[in-house]
């Protein structure tokens, strides 16, 4: 079973034991996310195509992210269950700053946002919301190689990821706004386009837990790096210039006993794309 401590002390004290967020095998979701980005990510010029981006280092500022840990709370009788999840509200309530939140897949400086009971009979579902104020996104970018898709000349199989799905790759971008005065008939003006954005589903796999946390540090290490990444995807015969400004998620972790995979989903928006060589 796994071990969780908030704040030093572990749930197991107040009956509680890990339970199982929806579509995962873990009891906790969330701590495998790449926040979004903090302020102006990009400004948009009316005559020019597309976004100027923001991606020198003094730009690179993230939010945090939220954790949800999902358990089960079990007493003698529903009187004891009552007094039980007193007991840890008050534990929760002593709490005057972030707390560590210890777990087998990292440790996490949090605040508790709150947390719901659903009680039948000496037994409660439990769920504990919490924040992350500051991620540590640090994480090491494996080296460049060959492969059928890259990021800035990385496989993605050096990071773990295997893609499903990529949506609207070749789409032509809307016009920008118009502005024009017309009383007589429909009027328009020919502007600039809007950034293309593209959005990436696929799957993070590791051979185990720590190889598949490893892979979760290279992935934020490449995509919170400073500067523009270069995209090279498969018959796109295109070379795409993208950023990330939402972060990505990491959602569905299935813990098995040779491998760990989990969904993988990241939105980007594209700055510029060249014909592949």
């Amino acid at each position: 079973m796994s071990i969780y401590k908030l704040n030093s002390t572990d749930l197991s004290t107040y009956g509680i034991s890990p339970g199982r967020v929806s579509g995962s095998n873990i009891s906790l979701s969330g701590c495998f996310d790449l926040p979004a980005r903090l302020g102006t990510c990009y400004y948009e010029w009316d005559d020019e195509d597309g976004v100027e981006p923001f991606v020198d280092a003094d730009d690179f500022r993230f939010s945090g992210r939220d954790l949800e840990f999902s358990g089960i709370m079990v007493s003698g009788s529903k009187k004891d269950l009552i007094l039980q999840a007193n007991k840890f509200k008050a534990f929760i309530n002593s709490f005057t700053g972030l707390v560590l939140l210890e777990t087998r897949y990292g440790s996490f400086n949090v605040y508790v946002n709150g947390a719901t009971f659903e009680m039948y009979k000496n037994v409660a579902s439990l769920t504990i919301k919490m924040r992350e104020p500051v991620v540590d996104l640090s994480g090491a970018i494996p080296k460049t190689g060959t492969g059928v898709y890259l990021v800035d000349g990385i496989p993605f199989q050096s990071l773990g990821l295997y893609t499903s799905d990529v949506q609207n790759r070749i789409n032509i971008p809307e016009l920008k706004k118009q502005n024009y005065t017309s009383y007589s008939k429909e009027g328009f003006q020919i502007t600039k386009r809007t950034a293309n954005g593209i959005t990436f589903s696929g799957f993070v796999v590791g051979t185990s837990l720590p190889d598949f946390i490893t892979k979760i540090k290279s992935l934020y290490a490449v995509f919170s790096s400073p500067g523009l990444r270069t995209l090279v995807l498969l018959n796109d015969n295109m070379s795409k210039t993208v950023f990330a400004k939402d972060g990505f998620k990491v959602t569905n972790v299935i813990i098995n006993e040779n491998i760990v995979a989990a969904d993988f989903s990241i939105s980007l928006m594209v700055v510029s794309e060249v014909e592949s060589k």
